[in-house]
């Protein structure tokens, strides 16, 4: 027998489901007593929440990203979340609800931060018993309200320290590229000495060997920190006179900002790594990585959710339902194959 010819069509289906629709409602009315009565022992969680207001300024949130947003406002999650807090949470909880909680740890399968897109965050808690969960939720809204400002200042501070860093980056980059230029104009010089020594020092300049001297010479006046250059020498000026200028001006002035550069390298450097030591020691605390963001606890907590006796009616109700159209099938399958 083929595969097509044991599927029952619908049609089939649905006379079997017309003729036998009292068995459906009968086990659909079946499974709702028997979930209501054995309730007490299904795990079925009521939820408490807190709303939760996290506010970023409306200036900066064009210049980011979705994936920015997505990891800024899992960077929130993670500190609401984090160990400490959930330490602060178990000692503020009452006695009673405590000794159910051997550590701390044990919070993290009770206590989730419920975000969207929307911007409305939840601080949430789930719990079989409806008082319990309240009362963590509300211990964790506590301290969530108690640690916002020492969050929101490591994340101003963690800001300013990142602002900074950039800062002083540019500025390495600034030196770098301002030395790079001495080295290559101090090269170019004591290139030209090592040949010009070697030729009659009494003869001129050729052109255009004068207007790369002049070039030089240009470029190392515009670099910063070194100092003004004496006029340049003349068009008919002896080569002599040419070397003089650069050894006794140019070269000494690509070495003083040479070594300018190198003080202003170790000093950036001491700069950079203290930057990055104290962004270091805000992180652990920070709330965002790019905006400022502000916490604020908005309302009291409230307990939502299905009452357990009627979500295990609904549960027993639908596993009734469904073994019921289970049968039916079987029923249209077996129906069919008796035809052929």
């Amino acid at each position: 027998m083929s595969l097509s010819r044991a599927t029952p069509s619908w049609s089939a289906f649905l006379a079997e489901f017309l003729q036998n629709w009292p068995l459906l409602a009968g086990l659909l009315l079946l499974g709702a007593v028997v979930g209501y009565a054995g309730s007490p022992w299904l795990p079925l969680y009521a939820r408490a929440d807190v709303p939760l207001d996290v506010r970023i300024p409306y200036t900066e949130v064009p210049r980011l990203s979705p994936e920015m947003m997505y990891i800024q406002t899992e960077r929130v999650r993670e500190v609401l979340e984090a160990p400490p807090v959930l330490e602060a949470v178990h000692a503020r909880l009452p006695e009673e609800v405590r000794s159910s909680f051997e550590k701390p740890g044990d919070l993290a399968r009770a206590l989730s931060v419920d975000w969207r897109l929307t911007e409305q965050w939840y601080l949430v808690a789930r719990h079989r018993n409806p008082e319990t969960a309240r009362l963590l939720v509300e211990a964790w809204a506590e301290v969530v309200q108690e640690k916002a400002p020492e969050w929101e200042a490591a994340t101003q501070a963690y800001l300013q320290w990142k602002r900074s860093l950039m800062l002083l980056e540019w500025e390495k980059i600034r030196i770098t590229r301002n030395r790079a230029g001495a080295l290559r104009a101090r090269e170019f010089f004591q290139d030209w000495l090592e040949k010009a020594r070697q030729l009659p020092p009494d003869e001129p300049v050729p052109g255009p060997e004068r207007q790369e001297l002049l070039f030089w010479a240009a470029f190392a006046q515009v670099l910063p920190d070194v100092e003004a250059l004496p006029p340049f020498p003349p068009s008919e000026a002896s080569r002599e006179v040419y070397i003089a200028w650069v050894e006794s001006t140019a070269l000494p002035g690509l070495e003083v900002a040479l070594h300018t550069y190198e003080v202003e390298t170790r000093a950036i450097a001491d700069l950079v790594e203290k930057a990055q030591s104290r962004m270091r020691a805000y992180e652990k605390h920070t709330l965002a990585f790019w905006t400022p963001v502000y916490l604020v606890v908005e309302s009291p907590a409230r307990v939502q959710g299905l009452p357990r006796p009627a979500g295990a009616a609904l549960l027993g109700a639908g596993t009734g339902l469904a073994l019921g159209l289970v049968v039916l099938l079987a029923r249209a399958t077996y129906a069919g194959r008796r035809q052929e």
